[in-house]
């Protein structure tokens, strides 16, 4: 059941005083969907762990407070050249008029209805789909209120995508009284730092919410943004780190968080000394943010030294990514070195049958190159590479390792090869530490041209050090 649609039958029963909604905010436990790893939390609730609120939570906003709102939906206005976006209005207010870059889109209103006992309400007129066990009436198989009207509780325009600004103004009796802007985000260019209160007390308990952004050179949050963000507290410590992601396995109690949406959340619990606390936030190739606040002194404070927080730096989401010069077959691709399955792996072996024009083949490649791009540079300083011996593949001849510095594979310095003596038992090659975020290895088959030369790889691994 929907927000809007709940909400429509709520408001029409006289003797609802208000709304308990399940669940308000998302919670760790009762996963949606359960049986996924790294889904650790619900999804359905209007405000996620992180306090941020979803799009629902506004919904809820335009129907239960009097102040003038107005909220656009989707939330960021960044889009693929070509789209038409439908965008939607919440609002308390009945006429929004809508502009991209100045230039009205239309205004779109609400209808002012009046439920069968009186109260008043704001609402579109038309069929919403939303109900088919209303058979008859004006609107079949849409939601239709005693009073016999069925509408939806939020405006719709269709937009042409084009980057820029769109801005929804509400008026009231002609007057703008709320406004909402989506700006188009370019490249993230620094990290911006919120919080909640200009001062607190050194009590060593008392929490400051710091809500962490990286924004584009303009201060638009950049809504794709998952950069690593590294927090520092001067003057307190940190008591935990979210960014309301369901699907992660990261460490609330760790110095460091991935953004989400752009997006993080540091928690800071105060020292117990008067004076400044200050936080900073770091991410790789942006500029760093910071913010300081005034603590006050306090009659009494926590006597417990609070617990340093050590980094978690997860792998970013949909990566490592694996490629390779070629494959040999459809079940030999490269992503099946990091599967954790032995059984399957990538190869450069190909066999093909003579045809009545063209002779066998199965001869092995001379070289090829495998790949993993990591997604975040990160220390490297070894590769364990684990190599099939059978009938036809072997040991290369030779393993060059090259590493991605942002522009380029550079080769490794102080490369050492030790050697596996049993099938698919890691081989590893050290070589003197280095900092990116790809890693290629080049190899030369021991057996060029012959059917047992090929090279096949069951496992390849990279620890970050």
């Amino acid at each position: 059941m929907s927000g809007e649609y709940g909400h429509k039958k709520d408001r029409d029963r006289k003797w609802f005083t208000g709304q308990f909604l399940w669940s308000g905010i998302d919670y760790i436990g009762e996963p949606t969907p359960y049986d996924v790893f790294p889904v650790k939390a619900s999804f359905f609730g209007a405000v996620d762990t992180a306090g941020f609120p979803k799009d629902m939570y506004y919904l809820f906003r335009s129907q239960w407070t009097g102040e003038p709102m107005v909220h656009l939906l989707p939330m960021t206005w960044n889009h693929a050249e070509g789209d038409t976006v439908e965008v939607w209005a919440y609002s308390n207010v009945d006429t929004v008029e809508l502009f991209l870059d100045g230039k009205s889109l239309g205004t779109r209103t609400f209808d002012t209805k009046k439920t069968v006992d009186g109260r008043a309400y704001l609402e579109t007129t038309e069929a919403t789909g939303d109900d088919k066990t209303f058979t008859d009436g004006p609107y079949p198989g849409s939601y239709t209120s005693p009073n016999g009207s069925a509408g939806k509780l939020h405006l719709t325009w269709k937009v042409p995508y084009r980057p820029g600004e769109l801005k929804a103004v509400a008026r009231r009796d002609g007057k703008a009284v709320a406004t909402d802007v989506l700006r188009t985000a370019g490249p993230a260019r620094s990290v911006r730092l919120t919080a909640d209160r200009k001062s607190l007390t050194a009590d060593g308990r008392s929490l400051l919410f710091v809500t962490a952004e990286v924004v584009d050179a303009h201060g638009v949050v950049v809504p794709d943004a998952e950069d690593l963000l590294s927090f520092d507290v001067r003057g307190g410590s940190l008591a935990g780190l979210d960014n309301g992601r369901q699907e992660s396995a990261e460490r609330y109690q760790a110095s460091t968080r991935t953004a989400f949406h752009g997006k993080a959340l540091a928690i800071v619990r105060s020292g117990t000394k008067a004076g400044t606390l200050k936080v900073t936030a770091r991410a790789e190739g942006l500029r760093a943010g910071s913010l300081s606040v005034r603590t006050r002194p306090a009659r009494s404070a926590a006597l417990t030294p609070a617990e340093a927080f050590e980094p978690d730096r997860p792998t970013p989401p949909g990566y490592p990514h694996a490629h390779a010069s070629y494959s040999g077959r459809p079940d030999t691709l490269p992503a099946a070195m990091l599967d954790g399955d032995p059984a399957t792996g990538w190869s450069n072996g190909f066999t093909k049958a003579a045809t009545a024009l063209l002779p066998a083949f199965g001869g092995a490649r001379q070289e090829d190159w495998v790949s993993v791009d990591f997604g975040r540079a990160r220390n490297l300083d070894r590769v364990e590479v684990s190599f099939t011996v059978d009938a036809t593949h072997t040991l290369p001849a030779s393993v060059v390792a090259e590493v991605w510095d942002g522009r380029r594979y550079v080769p490794v310095t102080g490369a050492a090869v030790e050697w596996a003596t049993d099938t698919d038992a890691p081989t590893v090659v050290t070589f003197g530490a280095v900092r990116g975020s790809g890693l290629r290895l080049t190899l030369t088959s021991a057996h060029p041209g012959e059917a047992r030369g090929a090279m096949r790889i069951s496992r390849l691994e990279a620890p970050a050090t």
